[in-house]
């Protein structure tokens, strides 16, 4: 052989009926490559018969080029099973755990929220979200959803998420969207009440927007504001009757149905002089973005004492009114937590009086409101002389009569009010000055 490489050599000890079984030993190839198989003859003796006995050397050669021998024939056989030929090959196979995945989706949302952006809740990083009014900001933390795009009704928000591995996995939250429910509380303030009109006896005073008082940015926490139109007489339009002119700014709040403790959600609005509270167009019922279920609601108002509804109220979409004001029917929380001192027959308001904001009314002991007004008189700017007769005049939370005057003694003082409910109080039966009436809302 000419250019080969020798791979292996074998060895025959004898020809059976011309045949001599090469052994050979293992040898590694490639598939595809070309390789030779050489035999040499060689003659060892004479039998009896006058034939030739020789044993066969075997080669076995690699490469493209060989020079064969002439003068011999050479034939080939097979057996099956006379050797067992076998391959092996082994590998590493890792197989990888799926990414674990959570992900919180908003929460239910009202169909005119506008879009929601800057959500995110999910977990790992660096994955999409999808669903109907979802837009994915490529950031692989955030999205947004727009309510009015998926429109009323349940929809399924999915976080898919795959790994540096090629795992995927993903993980879906639903987000209900919902009409908003409306209200329509009606409550008295007691303060307001005090000295009505003549000829407009069942309807509270609305001093504070004669004289021009009312801010039109809402004095709690929200700071909602209102067109300055509001407070026209007649309202925006000039049209509405004297019964929807406005007293003053007011706070009302949802509760949990299962537990009263709990704010859902809460506003500013306006109370009109025959008991309505409305939103800041003077006229509409106060709308939450909340499921239409049962709740609780509560009405607060900055020198009066809050109340709550006794039992849970079914709210939907259909305006509900929840009425506070008929002593017969009251549906009230606690005991005694509304008057009817000063107020119209069958009539009951918020116990007027509480300026210092802390739940209690009371004109002298541990917690008097009086000193808060006689405090705010005698600190007035104008009250050169720090009279205790002065009257500061303008929007103020130590007006307990809401008449855009605050006295601590003189014509027209607002601490015998405080003086007359502690003493009226039901629950007084020694007549003392330093009874306090309590807010009877659970926190």
């Amino acid at each position: 052989a000419v250019g080969a490489t020798m791979l292996a050599t074998g060895t025959a000890d004898s020809v059976t009926n011309g045949y001599a079984d090469v052994q050979w030993p293992s040898v590694s190839i490639t598939p595809g490559n070309l390789y030779y198989l050489v035999f040499k003859p060689t003659v060892f003796g004479t039998s009896v018969i006058g034939t030739f006995d020789s044993s066969i050397n075997g080669w076995a050669f690699a490469g493209e080029h060989f020079l064969p021998w002439t003068g011999f024939d050479f034939k080939f056989r097979t057996y099956s099973c006379l050797r067992t030929c076998s391959i092996d090959a082994t590998d590493t196979i890792e197989v990888f755990d799926v990414p674990t995945v959570t992900f919180t989706a908003l929460s239910d949302v009202s169909l005119n929220a506008g879009i929601q952006t800057g959500l995110g809740g999910a977990s790992p990083s660096g994955g999409v979200y999808d669903g109907l009014g979802v837009t994915d900001d490529g950031n692989g933390m955030t999205y947004s959803f727009d309510p009015a795009t998926a429109g009323v009704g349940t929809h399924t928000l999915t976080y898919n998420f795959t790994n540096g591995n090629s795992c995927s996995n993903s993980v879906s939250n639903d987000v209900e969207v919902f009409l908003l429910i409306t209200v329509s509380p009606k409550v008295y303030l007691q303060g307001a009440f005090t000295n009505p009109n003549t000829g407009e006896e069942t309807l509270m005073r609305d001093d504070l927007r004669v004289g021009e008082y009312i801010p039109t940015t809402s004095p709690y926490s929200d700071i909602l504001t209102c067109d300055t139109t509001v407070f026209y007489d007649g309202g925006t339009t000039g049209a509405g009757t004297i019964e929807d002119d406005i007293v003053d700014w007011i706070w009302v709040e949802l509760r949990d149905a299962t537990d009263n403790s709990i704010v859902i959600e809460s506003q500013s609005a306006l109370l009109q002089r025959d008991g309505d509270v409305v939103g800041v167009d003077g006229t509409s019922p106060l709308s939450f973005s909340q499921s239409a279920e049962s709740y609780f609601v509560v009405v607060k108002h900055r020198n009066h004492l809050g109340i709550m509804s006794s039992s849970i109220i079914a709210l939907s979409t259909t305006t509900t009114i929840v009425d506070f004001t008929d002593a017969m029917n009251q549906i009230t929380y606690g005991t005694d937590a509304q008057t009817s001192l000063g107020m119209p027959t069958g009539i009951v308001g918020m116990w007027a009086g509480d300026v210092n904001g802390d739940g209690i009314a009371q004109y002298t002991g541990a917690s008097p409101d009086t000193p808060s007004i006689l405090s705010n008189v005698l600190n007035d700017v104008a009250n050169f002389l720090n009279l205790p007769t002065y009257a500061a005049t303008g929007y103020n939370v130590n007006d307990v009569n809401m008449d855009g005057n605050t006295q601590y003694t003189g014509t027209n003082p607002d601490t015998p009010f405080i003086l007359q409910n502690g003493l009226s109080h039901p629950g007084n039966f020694l007549n003392l000055s330093t009874f306090s009436i309590i807010e009877q809302l659970p926190e």
